[in-house]
């Protein structure tokens, strides 16, 4: 049983968690210049889920995931912008979500990776809800209960009928991540088969 990382597979860590913060602070930096624009927290943990699959298959080390999540908070940390420490936060969960699960399964197939990917993107659903909870008390949650009776009232609906609107919303995360799960589930075992060629 292998006991720690070597220098290379830490090297690989670094550059996953490299090519995760340049996806972080680019591509999240463009789109919150749309503030109209929906499920940037989707889109966002569905990038990041698919690199944590791909160092997971790449190392073999059910660490790497955790770590790579690591390096993006840690980088992440030394950009500017508001909330940061929310959204530090929320990278941070979805390398333990995406770890967690791909620690208990095997990378063979698919299945897991997209299991992964799916876990990691509705994650993004819950973590404003608990990130607010925690930093605002409990209160948040009467005022979130206020909102979705306003918003039955609005479309003609009960708030019990209302929550089937959560429906889609859910669905699309998991499908999203779903995808990304299976994009580094092929990327990882495509730069596997590379870094052997290389290193037979």
């Amino acid at each position: 049983m292998r006991r720690g990382m070597t220098a290379r597979e830490l090297v690989i860590v670094g550059i996953f968690g490299a090519a995760g913060a340049a996806l972080e602070i680019s591509v999240g930096t463009f789109l919150h210049t749309f503030p109209v624009l929906p499920f940037k927290g989707m889109f966002l943990a569905s990038l990041l889920a698919a690199l944590f699959v791909a160092v997971r298959i790449v190392t073999g080390r059910r660490g790497a995931p955790f770590l790579v999540a690591a390096v993006i908070a840690a980088l992440k940390l030394l950009s500017p912008g508001a909330g940061f420490m929310t959204v530090v936060l929320a990278i941070l969960m979805e390398g333990v979500t995406a770890g967690l699960v791909l620690a208990v399964g095997t990378m063979r197939g698919p299945l897991v990776p997209i299991l992964a990917g799916m876990s990691t993107a509705l994650y993004t659903v819950a973590h404003k809800f608990l990130v607010n909870g925690l930093l605002l008390g409990s209160e948040i949650y009467g005022i979130y209960l206020g909102f979705l009776e306003d918003a039955s009232v609005l479309l003609g609906l009960s708030p019990s009928d209302a929550l089937w609107l959560l429906v889609p919303v859910l669905v699309l995360h998991l499908i999203a991540g779903g995808a990304a799960g299976l994009l580094g589930w092929r990327l990882g075992r495509r730069l596997l088969r590379i870094t052997h060629r290389e290193n037979p």
